[in-house]
């Protein structure tokens, strides 16, 4: 099966922004014109931003997991990954924190540092996701693998980020920004989490696939 972030995406998150662009159809059923439905596209924006940074944070962690179940060594990570970790107990007051990392006990670090991480997540551009992949999972520029590229992505958070500031004076969206954005996150969704798959699969010391690839919302 696909990724549980996958799952919870296309299951549950997505499922608000449809029923949205629902409302708005049947309130609209006329067409032509504003209704004074500007509440409902600010809504399904705001609400497609936050399933959209779940799904980031979620499948992450579903990345750092998998690594840290088929790895038996820190040393076998990637290399980013690996300095990401130094880097990160240099800077822990703990002075008995090397003595944690003991077995498996990096594999607890590992997995709380990256919580920690995703719980600073409040602006999900593509800058933020790139920087975090390339440190915890060791995949560098993974937005470029979008097809819809990395501006869009910008363009919808930047969106996001004017309603959540302004309200009801920002930019007025249109129904068919909402669906062009929903589209172009659903899409961007699908295509991080089969990337992550293929970049996943070979570090594994068995070579199993971390989840089922996709490719559209079944």
């Amino acid at each position: 099966m696909p990724s549980t972030s996958l799952q919870n995406f296309e299951k549950h998150l997505i499922k608000d922004v449809s029923r949205l662009i629902h409302s708005h159809s049947y309130l609209n059923h006329k067409g032509g014109g504003r209704r004074s439905l500007g509440h409902i596209t600010r809504g399904g924006v705001v609400m497609l931003c936050a399933a959209w940074e779940r799904y980031i944070e979620d499948v992450l962690l579903d990345s750092a997991r998998y690594l840290s179940v088929n790895l038996d060594s820190p040393k076998t990570l990637p290399k980013d990954v690996q300095k990401t970790i130094a880097k990160e107990i240099k800077k822990d007051d703990h002075e008995l924190r090397c003595l944690d990392l003991a077995g498996d006990g990096w594999k607890d670090f590992y997995l709380e540092k990256i919580e920690e991480e995703t719980d600073r997540i409040n602006t999900p551009k593509s800058s933020v996701v790139d920087d975090l992949f390339k440190r915890f999972v060791g995949l560098p520029d993974l937005s470029t693998n979008w097809t819809a590229g990395a501006n869009k992505i910008d363009d919808f958070v930047k969106a996001r980020g004017e309603i959540a500031h302004t309200g009801s004076e920002a930019t007025y969206i249109r129904i068919g920004n909402l669906t062009d954005y929903q589209d172009i996150v659903i899409q961007t969704v699908f295509e991080t989490d089969l990337y992550l798959a293929n970049h996943l699969q070979p570090l594994s010391t068995n070579g199993k696939t971390p989840w089922r690839r996709r490719t559209r919302i079944g």
